[in-house]
């Protein structure tokens, strides 16, 4: 049997609203759209190390949230896809994305083939606005710096998954699904080298909402 991921929905509280109200009523999920994140990694003093941003608290979707540097795909990168030599594969558009997404949000230069694709999660169908995301990994290249530079995070910097995933338990962090689950890996694997010598297998999880006894919950059943 496949292992099952609940996540409460709990933080900002009009997301919790939204939950409640659909499952009372669901309507009608809104368009999905491709997007890609990469786990920047480093490792500090034999520690493991990710970037994060906290989104601005103006944003429509996930305000406030940690996440990894990403957005949509745009037809930019799935035009540019035909300069790469793995253009034929499923997610040669969401690899062009992810290098250009954490360009332009944390002034970090990658090459497509260096990431290493982790997961492959669709939003909620609750949500006001719904991805279908490709997580990938990647180590943090010699002689450059990380830094928040979109104006969609007020803040960026390196942190260790378990304390970031600690935080969120205390209530100081609010984290998406996929993102928790994506911390707990790191934090098992623990090193750079086994985060990119690991090869999970990528299928698209698609989280469903469900009334849990304390409230709505999030369930996902994993690869």
């Amino acid at each position: 049997m496949s292992p099952v991921w609940e996540v409460p929905v709990v933080g900002v509280a009009a997301v919790r609203d939204r939950a409640l109200a659909w499952l009372e009523a669901p309507g009608e999920p809104v368009a999905i759209r491709e997007a890609a994140t990469v786990m920047l990694l480093r490792e500090v003093e034999d520690a493991l190390e990710v970037f994060v941003l906290r989104r601005v608290p103006q944003m429509e979707f996930a305000p406030s949230v940690h996440v990894f540097p990403g957005g949509g795909i745009e037809a930019v990168d799935r035009d540019a896809t035909a300069r790469f030599a793995d253009r034929g594969s499923s997610d040669a558009a969401a690899r062009v994305a992810a290098v250009r997404e954490v360009a332009e949000e944390c002034g970090v230069r990658l090459d497509p083939s260096s990431l290493v694709p982790r997961a492959r999660w669709l939003t909620p169908d609750f949500e006001v606005r719904r991805y279908d995301t490709w997580f990938y990994a990647a180590a943090m290249p010699e002689g450059q710096e990380a830094v928040a530079c979109t104006t969609e995070a007020e803040l960026g910097g390196w942190v260790r998954p378990a304390d970031l995933l600690a935080a969120a338990d205390a209530g100081e962090a609010m984290l998406l699904e996929p993102t928790r689950h994506a911390l707990g890996a790191l934090d098992a694997l623990g090193s750079v080298a086994a985060v990119l010598a690991d090869r999970p297998r990528v299928e698209r999880l698609e989280p469903v909402l469900v009334a849990g006894p304390d409230g709505p919950v999030v369930r996902t059943v994993l690869p």
